[in-house]
């Protein structure tokens, strides 16, 4: 540091090559955080894809020694006895299946489903293997669905709004036995559908695992249309609202607040 002389007293100043430096190695603390934040992002961001594989091969085995599906198992009570009281399924061959807009009296199988793989020693966790106690499909992440990570769920369901196209702020599509990911929403009981993922996160992850778009493959980005839906979240794809034909919709990458969750097709056997 060089000292500047005037008349009245001597000032400490920097010189051009010390604020370079100090410039410098404030930039690389910055970026250095960057980095981190994108790892850590990019870390969780592959738990997606891990926890769909993993709930797949849970399937396959649980279908290999029971001949039944988790959920459906209807002898789930006589193997594992009070554990597992209330808990059996129907063997219909479906987990909760619904018919059109209307939910049968076994769509508690979607929760009994991990409670099957938890007796199992399928997958680690404790649940209830009931719905939480506001409505008949209150997933609870942690409790009655497992968690991810940072509150994101995965459960199955029956998917099925052909019938419903009053549903306009999704994607209406015949789906069939499915998987569920996203967060609980905040104020009401209700599945794990509320926008988890920013588009860009939800490209992210199909590009990963399947095809990168979002109405095609084996994931489905939720949403279509632009606008605002039904918890004022913009919506996921370039596509119209309700628009199930539109197999060239996009990822609208333009969106950065949480618009997506994910239907995730082709897991289960025989189906």
């Amino acid at each position: 540091m060089h000292t500047i002389c005037t008349n009245q007293k001597n000032i400490a100043a920097f010189t051009l090559i010390e604020l370079t430096l100090v410039l410098l190695v404030v930039g690389l603390a910055i970026g250095g955080v960057v980095a981190g934040q994108n790892m850590i992002r990019n870390a969780e961001l592959r738990k997606i894809p891990l926890a769909i594989e993993d709930t797949r091969k849970q399937i396959l085995v649980f279908y290999d020694k029971f001949n039944a599906l988790p959920g459906d198992f209807h002898k789930a009570e006589m193997v594992w006895g009070t554990e597992c009281t209330g808990c059996n399924g129907d063997f219909s061959g479906f987990v909760g299946r619904q018919t059109g807009n209307i939910y049968d009296e076994h769509f508690n199988e979607y929760f009994a489903f991990w409670r099957h793989l938890q007796l199992a020693e399928l997958v680690d966790g404790d649940f209830t293997g009931t719905t939480g106690p506001w409505s008949v499909a209150h997933a609870i992440v942690g409790q009655n669905i497992p968690e991810i990570y940072n509150r994101i769920g995965i459960n199955v369901f029956w998917q099925n709004n052909e019938t419903n196209p009053s549903q306009t702020d999704r994607h209406v599509g015949k789906f069939g036995q499915v998987l569920l990911i996203g967060q609980q929403p905040p104020n009401w009981g209700w599945l794990n559908q509320n926008p988890t993922f920013s588009p860009e996160d939800a490209l992210s992850i199909d590009l990963k695992i399947d095809d990168g778009m979002p109405f095609t493959g084996t994931l489905y980005g939720n949403g279509a249309g632009q606008g605002v839906n039904y918890n004022g979240y913009e919506l996921c794809t370039t596509a119209a609202r309700g628009d199930a034909d539109n197999t060239n919709a996009e990822y609208d990458i333009s969106i950065e607040d949480p618009a997506c969750f994910f239907i995730v097709r082709n897991v289960f056997p025989k189906q």
